[in-house]
């Protein structure tokens, strides 16, 4: 039985991204409030929330004075309506709130500061920085495209050495044999017959001996092709 040829590769094979595609296709998480694995500290977006409901327990209740139920609505609305005196009045009733706010704020961003400058400096760090082996890790990733279109490209040469070494492919061959010898038979007995001089005794014998090895030749291929048909193909030479 003839070997089973394996699945012929696809001769145009898909490109792989480069890094910076990949890198430029990454989803980045807006979301960071729950987030535990960062290398710098965030603040909660509940945090200002908890942080002035620490006073009055589960909500935000901002107390009013007790002479507000004696002011006229009119006065109440130009009260709601001015920004200033709103704010200054939360500034004074929240102070402490407010300091342990921006306080808490500037730790914060003193962390990320030097988180990103330490970041920073091992991205760019000259001997074993981020830089140099994302650098060095796309060069392996081209250099193994590379090789591996290479492999393709062997692999559908093998394919087609391989596909010439079928059972099909050999019973042609022979088979176009084959059709040399009849046709040369065919050849030497037109030659002969249209031959106005009688052919001499030495003539003769060349013509059988001719004659007789292309149809020699005619029933090898033959044979062969039969064998190669009903995939009997021991002691082919």
């Amino acid at each position: 039985m003839q070997p089973t040829l394996p699945p012929k590769p696809h001769q145009n094979q898909q490109e792989q991204p480069s890094l910076e595609t990949q890198l430029n296709g990454l989803m980045i998480d807006d979301n960071l409030s729950n987030r535990t694995d960062l290398p710098f500290k965030i603040i909660s977006s509940d945090f200002t929330v908890r942080l002035f409901t620490q006073r009055d327990g589960n909500s935000l209740n901002v107390p009013l004075p007790s002479y507000f139920e004696y002011i006229t609505n009119a006065k109440l609305k130009e009260l709601i309506q001015n920004e200033e005196l709103l704010s200054g009045y939360l500034l004074s009733l929240y102070k402490e709130e407010f300091i342990d706010l921006k306080r808490e704020l500037y730790a914060v961003i003193e962390s990320q500061k030097q988180t990103a400058l330490e970041l920073t400096n091992s991205y760019q760090d000259s001997e074993d920085g981020l830089l140099n082996k994302a650098i060095a890790l796309d060069s392996q990733l081209k250099e193994y495209d590379s090789k591996l279109k290479a492999f393709d490209h062997l692999q559908i040469e093998m394919y087609d050495t391989l596909n010439g070494l079928s059972s099909k492919s050999i019973a042609k061959h022979f088979s176009d044999r084959a059709a040399t010898n009849e046709a040369n038979c065919s050849e030497l007995l037109n030659n002969a017959s249209v031959s106005e001089d009688k052919l001499s005794s030495k003539q003769l014998e060349q013509l059988l001996h001719d004659y007789t090895t292309q149809r020699y030749e005619w029933h090898k291929n033959k044979e062969c092709v039969s064998k190669l048909e009903h995939q009997r193909v021991m002691g082919l030479e």
